[in-house]
């Protein structure tokens, strides 16, 4: 076994752990940190489901069609910038205003 057959599970857990990281946690901030209830509504499932695509289509591209895996990773980085605009959408009005439970910060 190769010391790059050994990392591609490790790189693979790292990649996918980022971007659950990255779903759930800035939901979790922006909306109770600001006052709000944490609900996921259908703009955070769009975002989480991007981001889950653009991980997976990046990393399992190497290992399905290794030839591919340079329009895999321009695709991932289309989906994981769709997620963010939806993300900044949603979520530029609640971070630009006062909280709503009237609290400091």
């Amino acid at each position: 076994m190769t010391k790059t057959s050994r990392q591609a599970p490790q790189m693979t857990s790292k990649a996918v752990s980022a971007g659950r990281f990255e779903c759930a946690g800035h939901p979790v901030f922006a909306l109770g940190h600001t006052g709000r209830i944490v609900t996921a509504g259908s703009a955070e499932i769009a975002v989480f489901m991007l981001v889950q695509l653009a991980a997976v289509a990046r990393v399992l591209s190497g290992f399905i069609r290794p030839e591919l895996y340079q329009g895999a990773v321009i695709a991932s980085g289309v989906l994981w910038s769709s997620a963010f605009v939806v993300f900044v959408f949603r979520y530029w009005p609640i971070l630009t205003r006062p909280r709503v439970d009237g609290r400091p910060g």
